[in-house]
Order: structure tokens, then C-alpha cells, then sequence
């Protein structure tokens, strides 16, 4: 009894220290909490929902995933710090987020750099981003998944047909350096607003545009306050899950397994064709709500975004040269 009662005590020091104790010590199975940025009621959040299913039933029971929509754990940068120190979360966020942690990831997020989906996932499988992946697991995150999350276009209150439409145009992006630096290659400032409040930024003329993908703006009803969209397709965006590597590395190797084997045969695919025919779909949709949909001459966006490089010190010294070169072999 006395010893039962010591293990106890022991066990209640340790977790009241913050000690991370291995997952082997507790009862199957293993719960991690995904915390999404997206609405339960939009399309993309129901394909992690599938996601979450697949990775517990391929687990054999030794884990569950519970969901949490629209970030109700915290925001996505409070979640990764929580995962970096050990907490069993997962989190889905674009590689501007892993950027702060490390830089080189702000390279997958570089406008008009990657022009297609194949290009994202040619430069993640390479030799950069094996060691970028790495490096990350360093810093106590592991990324195991990347979904294409769709073609970011500028949706606004007024007509944009050239970059000069934008000028001084207040632009909502999310409040990381790289879109900052996006805003300003729209030609417009960057108005940091959490997604949740951009709808009413829009309508209330604290922002004059946003920058997401097609289909997001559709879901979220941008189109309400917002009645031209164009097509400046300046990043072709990927959302990542992040968890921690400490609890990766410490789940039963059957989860690990089933984690994995989802970026290759789900993720990578399945999610793939979903988002493409879902942001097809979506510009036929807003056109139907009276959105104006226009092409624009990408030239001097794409030049404006050729001056980010001097705004990055940060980067790896080559690591902008030589992810040209590895894209410049998929073609």
C-alpha cells in the first residue's frame, strides 16, 4: 500500500513539474486534440474530420483524435507553442506559422515561387526539404501532413485590375512576416485581422480586401461586403499538421504507422482533387452571387515579389537560389 501510494505521489510530482511522462504509461489509447483553424461548416474542415477517422482506424485502436473547429483550443502560433513543448495537439496552419520557429519554411509561402501544387510537394520530397523537416523535428515540431488548401487570389470593396488599383489599399492577412510582405506585393498595407473577424473588417471598412483562397472566401461569405475578386493567384497555399516530435516518438507504432501512411494515400490525393474541384466549383458560385471575377497582368506583382528576398536576412544563405533550382526540375 505504501508503495502504491508513493508511485502515486511520485507521479503527481513529475506531471506538476512539467515532466513529460512516455505515452507507454498510460491506458490505450492515446487522444490528441486537433485544433483547427477552419469553421465546422466549411467543406475543407469536414475532409480533416475524414482525416482524423482514417488515422484512428488504422491505428487499431491505440488512438483517438478529437476535433476542435475554428481554433477553439487558441490560435494556431499559442497551439504550435504549446506543441513545441510537448503537448499531444495537433494543429493544421500554413508554413508561415512553422516559419518562426524556422525561417526557411517562410520559402514554401514566397509568392509566385511555387506555381502548382506537384511544385509544393517535388520541393518538400527533395534533399531541402528532408533537411528542413528535420530541422524542425529539432526545434521539437514534426510535420505530418500537407494538404493543398487552394490558390490565394484579392478579393475586395472595388474594382482591382492592376497593382496601381491597390494603392494604399488596406489588405487583411494573417499577422506573420511573410504575409506582411504579401500585402505589399498586392501593391496595398497589411490590416492584421484574425480570420474569425474578417467578415465584418470587410464590412465595416476596417479592411478594403483579403487575400484567401476562392473557395474560403465563398464559405465564409466574403462576397457579401466584397463584390470583385482578382485573380492575382499569388500563393499557391498548403496547410500543414504540426504535433509535437516528443509524442510522436512516443506513441505505439501502429498510430505512428497510421499517421504516416495518411499524407501518401489520403492527404496527397484524395484532399488534392477535393480542393481543386472545390475552388472550381466556388468561382462559378460567386459569379452567381454577383462577383466580379477578373484577370489581372501578374507582371508587377511578380516583380514587387522579387524584392521580399532583402526582407528575409533570416533565410539560410542560398536557400532562395537553390529552392529555383529544385523547382525549375519539375516541370
Amino acid at each position: 500500500m505504501k508503495r502504491c501510494i508513493c508511485t502515486i505521489i511520485s507521479l503527481f510530482a513529475i506531471v506538476s513539474l512539467g515532466v513529460a511522462i512516455p505515452f507507454a504509461a498510460y491506458a490505450q489509447p492515446v487522444t490528441l486534440k486537433f485544433n483547427s483553424v477552419k469553421a465546422a461548416t466549411d467543406p475543407l474542415y469536414t475532409t480533416w474530420e475524414d482525416y482524423a477517422k482514417e488515422c484512428v482506424a488504422r491505428s487499431g485502436g491505440t488512438l483517438n483524435i478529437e476535433m476542435y473547429a475554428s481554433e477553439a483550443l487558441g490560435s494556431a502560433s499559442d497551439v504550435l507553442s504549446m506543441i513545441g513543448q510537448g503537448a499531444p495537439m495537433l494543429v493544421d496552419c500554413d508554413t508561415s506559422f512553422i516559419a518562426e520557429y524556422v525561417p526557411d519554411w517562410n520559402l514554401f509561402m514566397y509568392p509566385y515561387l511555387i506555381q502548382k501544387p506537384s511544385d509544393f510537394y517535388y520541393l518538400l520530397e527533395s534533399d531541402f526539404g528532408k533537411e528542413l523537416q528535420k530541422r524542425t523535428e529539432e526545434k521539437g515540431l514534426k510535420l505530418m501532413a500537407a494538404a493543398f488548401f487552394g490558390t490565394r487570389n484579392l478579393i475586395s470593396s472595388k474594382p482591382v485590375k492592376s497593382r496601381e488599383d491597390t494603392a494604399k489599399m488596406k489588405i487583411r492577412v494573417v499577422n506573420t512576416k511573410m504575409y506582411n510582405e504579401i500585402a505589399g506585393v498586392l501593391g496595398g498595407n497589411p490590416t492584421n485581422v484574425p480570420w474569425s473577424e474578417t467578415y465584418m473588417a470587410l464590412q465595416q471598412g476596417v479592411a478594403d480586401a483579403a487575400e484567401p483562397g476562392t473557395a474560403l472566401m465563398e464559405t465564409a461569405k466574403l462576397y457579401e461586403p466584397c463584390k470583385y475578386i482578382a485573380l492575382t493567384e499569388h500563393v499557391i497555399t498548403f496547410t500543414t499538421v504540426v504535433m509535437s516530435s516528443e509524442v510522436f516518438n512516443s506513441l505505439p507504432e501502429q498510430a505512428q504507422k497510421a499517421i504516416e501512411e495518411m499524407q501518401a494515400t489520403y492527404v496527397k490525393n484524395e484532399m488534392l482533387k477535393f480542393t481543386l474541384d472545390l475552388e472550381e466549383k466556388a468561382k462559378g458560385r460567386l459569379t452567381a452571387q454577383g462577383v466580379t471575377l477578373t484577370a489581372v497582368d501578374k507582371a508587377p506583382f511578380i516583380k514587387a515579389s522579387e524584392l521580399i528576398i532583402s526582407k528575409f536576412p533570416e533565410f539560410t544563405p542560398g536557400a532562395y537560389d537553390r529552392v529555383k533550382t529544385i523547382l525549375a526540375e519539375n516541370k
